[in-house]
């Protein structure tokens, strides 16, 4: 019996981030990657998931000093998609009860006010010119 299932092909949309991007990859390693190559991006720590709470707030503590910063910050999921478990944290405390609610490595960020935009692109195989629509 033949089954039809769906199957994705990646290409080298995002060829320096595997699975190009897609979803499920450290956001860690791509912020990595994009600051050693000189893009700008918000400051970030990653905070692995053994570590325990208080080796978790002292990065907090050393991430303050070291970049002069104050709360809020965002802390997220290293590896998720589409802005599941993002939360914006404004003190120790509320930073603990994430600790505590997550079993997984995070990432420690300062918080960029505004708004946040993605590009979709995409070409036709085999066509040169792409049409954009509003």
């Amino acid at each position: 019996m033949l089954c039809n299932r769906s199957v994705t092909l990646l290409t080298a949309v995002n060829p320096c981030m595997p699975e190009s991007g897609l979803v499920y990859e450290s956001k860690g390693a791509i912020l990595s990657h994009l600051e050693k190559h000189g893009s700008p991006v918000g400051r970030f720590r990653i905070i692995p998931k053994d570590w325990d709470l208080d080796r978790k707030q002292a990065c907090i503590e050393a991430f303050k000093t070291a970049y002069g910063l104050d709360y809020p910050f965002a802390i997220k999921a290293d590896v998720g998609q589409r802005g599941e478990g993002v939360s914006i944290v404004k003190s120790m405390e509320a930073a603990k009860g994430v600790f505590e609610a997550h079993d997984e490595d995070l990432i420690l960020q300062e918080f960029l006010p505004g708004r946040e935009y993605g590009v979709f692109y995409y070409r036709i195989p085999g066509k040169k010119k792409v049409t954009c629509t509003p």
